[in-house]
């Protein structure tokens, strides 16, 4: 592919705006559709916009979505002012288009292969994650750090799983001078935390030390932290939750018992949009051997 793609960027948040922006500098046609409208910060957001979806489809070979690609099944995520249903986007696929977006829908991923276009999905990219994962650790300590009344250093912190966030959000905290308790579920895990200078904990025996926490970062996908570990919890503890949609906190327990739990989504556009567009550029670059 070359220098004369017309690429479509719609959807999203600061990502993709500041994707346009790269992509236009180095020379590219850019169609924007329904990106983010942030006046007071970024007062040329929006660029300049085409005035519908069928325009951009038909100009464009390659078509940037958001991360994540929706977030009720039935529209693409947007936070500027323009709508932009899956079932509309559908109907404008065309031979040969190459789609990018984050957990692409099903629904997109069906019709690109009937129609023979294609589709990248950046969260099943390996290096794009752990790029990621950097940008996710530090938002959810800059929001720890804004939402609690102590510091990060010698205070008591537990991360809940060790994947790729939470490694690299283990040691950051340790390097905060934290002192750093990773819980998981299994033993070669333990091992490597043990390894990193951090305390290793058994997931299932969670119980026996969540008392002593002042803050708690979840990065499992799946509801950990039940009503039963919740009243367990110190009042004053603060919870950060960045896995996936609904998250693995019950936060109606936490509301209960009047603890702050957040749900933190989609932290890499919030703290370092420009960071993670260059991220998602640099993999594009990569796939069409700009």
């Amino acid at each position: 592919m070359s220098m004369n793609l017309n690429i479509a960027i719609f959807g999203g948040d600061k990502r993709n705006y500041y994707m346009a922006e790269v992509l236009e500098k180095r020379g590219y046609q850019i169609f924007r559709y329904g990106l983010c409208s942030y006046d007071d910060e970024l007062k040329s957001c929006s660029g300049e916009m085409e005035d519908s979806l069928s325009s951009i489809m038909n100009q464009a070979d390659v078509f940037i979505g958001p991360i994540p690609f929706s977030k009720d099944g039935h529209t693409i995520y947007s936070s500027g002012n323009k709508v932009i249903e899956i079932d509309d986007f559908c109907k404008y696929i065309k031979k040969g288009d190459l789609i990018f977006g984050g957990n692409i829908s099903p629904l997109v991923q069906k019709i690109s292969l009937e129609r023979k276009s294609f589709c990248y999905d950046y969260l099943k990219v390996e290096d794009i994650a752990l790029k990621n994962a950097v940008s996710t650790a530090e938002g959810a300590i800059a929001e720890a750090i804004i939402e609690s009344d102590i510091n990060l250093y010698q205070s008591n912190c537990l991360v809940l799983g060790y994947g790729k966030c939470g490694k690299a959000l283990a040691n950051r905290l340790y390097h905060f001078g934290a002192y750093v308790t990773v819980a998981a579920r299994k033993e070669v895990q333990l091992i490597e935390v043990a390894n990193n200078h951090l305390q290793p904990l058994l997931l299932d025996k969670l119980e026996r030390k969540i008392t002593q926490f002042d803050f708690i970062f979840n990065t499992i996908p799946a509801q950990v932290l039940e009503e039963s570990l919740i009243q367990l919890v110190k009042k004053e503890c603060l919870i950060i939750d960045i896995a996936s949609m609904p998250g693995g906190t019950d936060f109606d327990a936490c509301k209960a018992r009047g603890i702050k739990a957040i749900l933190s989504l989609g932290i890499p556009g919030r703290y370092a949009p420009k960071s993670s567009a260059e991220i998602l550029v640099q993999s594009i670059e990569h796939l069409l051997h700009l």
